[in-house]
């Protein structure tokens, strides 16, 4: 009788164990990037340059297949000089507050930027400067303004990908992963700032949703 109740307790606490876990297994257990602060910058002397710091966590190694790895901080920077340098690579001045740094920009052929990814986050109520030659940009924080913060925007994104989401649930345990970035199609004009929500099956399929950071009811699926 008693190898009877002992038997039973480990059934129920093996059955309890994996009710608990299914429960615990959100789509925001999966999340492989999310920008949670985003920099705007620009050069008062030259309103052709349109420049941003993302700031948040991605996964390590960074790759869509639909597998949620280690997530790192992370803050990228990007800047347009709104014409084509002949340099791959440029070295400019980051001022963060009173802390001054040499760092290395790639060129991105995709978006005609200079990026890199410092590698740590910046804080979301910092001073930031870059300095190149005679362009000097001076970045804000402006998601601290935006209408749709990053908690509502992952909100709106499930709710909208409900039925793509779903599908990707195997025996309960949700199989793919969930990107959130911003992106601007003019760094400065605020009204075109999106939320851009992604989700990654391990199929290779991804369906995403904007949504507009000033305007929830504003959003657009493909």
């Amino acid at each position: 009788m008693k190898k009877f109740k002992i038997l039973l307790v480990v059934t129920l606490l093996g059955v309890l164990f994996v009710l608990v876990g299914c429960g615990t297994n959100k789509v925001t257990d999966n999340i492989s990037e999310i920008t949670y602060v985003y920099y705007q910058g620009i050069d008062e002397q030259d309103k052709n340059v349109n420049a941003s710091i993302s700031v948040g966590q991605r996964e390590e190694p960074y790759i869509m297949d639909g597998k949620h790895g280690t997530n790192l901080d992370f803050s990228l920077i990007n800047v347009n000089f709104g014409r084509v340098l002949e340099e791959d690579s440029i070295e400019v001045e980051l001022i963060i507050n009173d802390n001054i740094e040499k760092i290395i920009l790639e060129f991105n052929p995709l978006s005609n930027s200079y990026m890199t990814d410092l590698g740590y986050s910046i804080g979301s109520n910092e001073n930031v400067q870059i300095k190149y030659q005679n362009y000097k940009i001076n970045f804000k924080n402006v998601s601290d303004l935006f209408k749709v913060n990053y908690e509502k925007a992952l909100e709106i994104g499930q709710d909208l990908l409900s039925d793509y989401i779903d599908s990707l649930y195997v025996n309960g345990i949700f199989e793919g992963e969930i990107y959130l970035k911003v992106f601007s199609q003019n760094s400065g004009n605020f009204d075109n700032l999106y939320w851009i929500f992604s989700v990654v099956g391990r199929n290779g399929q991804c369906e995403n949703v904007a949504i507009n950071v000033f305007d929830e009811n504003d959003f657009y699926k493909n």
